[in-house]
C-alpha cells in the first residue's frame, strides 16, 4: 500500500477538479492520494476555479 500526502497545496491549483481527474488515472491498485486543504468542499461549490 502506498500513500501520497499533499498538505495545503490543492487550494493553490487553478483547476483542482481537472488535476484530480488526471491524477486518478495514474494511481495503481492500493495507491492513495491524501489532500489536506482548508474548506475544499466550499471552494468547489462556489465554483471559483471555472
Amino acid at each position: 500500500m502506498m500513500f501520497f500526502v499533499h498538505s495545503n497545496v490543492i487550494e493553490h491549483i487553478y483547476r483542482p477538479n481537472e488535476l484530480l481527474s488526471e491524477i486518478s488515472q495514474f494511481l495503481k491498485e492500493k495507491q492513495y492520494m491524501i489532500f489536506a486543504a482548508p474548506d475544499f468542499q466550499n471552494m468547489l461549490e462556489k465554483n471559483i476555479y471555472q
